[in-house]
């Protein structure tokens, strides 16, 4: 190494040192803020003190929904719907795994029906679909109230995707009050995905704790719940027969199980007779009281 390579090398190593200290100097100030770089702060623009809309941004920049929610309770109604239009406006901006997370705290706002979201939910749309549409990740269940109740509210192209989207999320199938939150909207839901609510009615009103589904089957109007028995009835009366022979099947190996068949042939335990969902599918299959069907004189 000649004479010039050292000198070069030993010049790097000392700007090397100097940068380590300088950053060990500055490692307690903050950079400078959105108000020097764009002369403003972030809640001037939408009305809310600035202290408090840059706590709000560094919760959904960390999808912390907890601590965001709680922050939003304290303020005032009036208060509340400035710091979802500044979470929109955050998400238009941030990109990758951060517009994701801004994505999930901006939903979990629109899931609170005491904010108004219909004149801004074109708007929101736009901004979130991005990162909702095609994203490798899984909405999580608390944000899918939400974001049913956003893609409800606007009839761009992308609200369309978004609903299909909350109808094929799999909280739906392993969540029964998840899935009757979703479809207490039933008219939105069949025209959404007629298939899916077909598959999640069917599902859920043939398990245990289907208590949710079938208070909000009972209680549809009868123009919804005649929209149901059209989608549904089908496929759900086949489902209540299968369920009968089942159980008709084990009732007979019961009483006279075949010589030599093991306690797992004959079955201990009675599979369930589904008396509830024949309740609730009578309950929407009746005329309601106020408009009772008549005969022709």
């Amino acid at each position: 190494m000649d004479s010039s390579e050292e000198d070069a090398a030993a010049v790097r190593k000392h700007h090397g040192r100097q940068l380590v200290a300088y950053l060990h100097r500055t490692r307690s100030l903050s950079g400078p803020g959105r108000d020097l770089i764009f002369l403003q702060t972030s809640g001037s623009v939408f009305g809310l003190p600035a202290a408090l809309a840059e706590t709000l941004e560094q919760h959904a920049q960390n999808a912390d929904l907890g601590p965001m929610q709680s922050a939003v309770a304290d303020l005032s109604p009036a208060e509340r719907p400035a710091v979802l239009a500044l979470l929109i406006q955050q998400a238009r901006e941030a990109i990758g795994l951060e517009a994701w997370n801004v994505a999930q705290a901006a939903l979990a706002l629109c899931g609170d029906e005491n904010i108004p979201i219909d004149a801004i939910a074109d708007s929101a749309i736009e901004a979130l679909a991005p990162s909702l549409v095609g994203t490798p990740h899984a909405l999580p269940d608390e944000v899918i109230p939400g974001c049913w109740r956003l893609a409800r509210s606007s009839d761009r192209v992308a609200a369309r995707g978004i609903r299909s989207l909350v109808l094929r999320h799999s909280g739906l199938d392993e969540n029964t009050a998840l899935a009757a939150s979703t479809l207490r909207h039933m008219s939105d839901a069949l025209a959404a995905d007629a298939e899916r609510v077909q598959e999640l009615v069917c599902a859920h009103l043939l398990s245990d704790g289907c208590d949710p589904l079938v208070s909000l089957l009972t209680g549809l109007p009868s123009a919804e719940a005649g929209q149901l028995m059209d989608a549904v009835g089908p496929a759900l009366t086949k489902d209540l027969q299968a369920a009968f022979e089942a159980h008709d099947a084990w009732k007979a190996t019961q009483a006279a199980p075949a010589a030599g068949a093991s306690a797992s042939e004959v079955g201990e335990e009675e599979p369930p007779l589904p008396g509830i969902a024949l309740e609730a599918l009578d309950a929407i299959s009746r005329f309601p009281p106020e408009a009772p069907q008549t005969c022709p004189p």
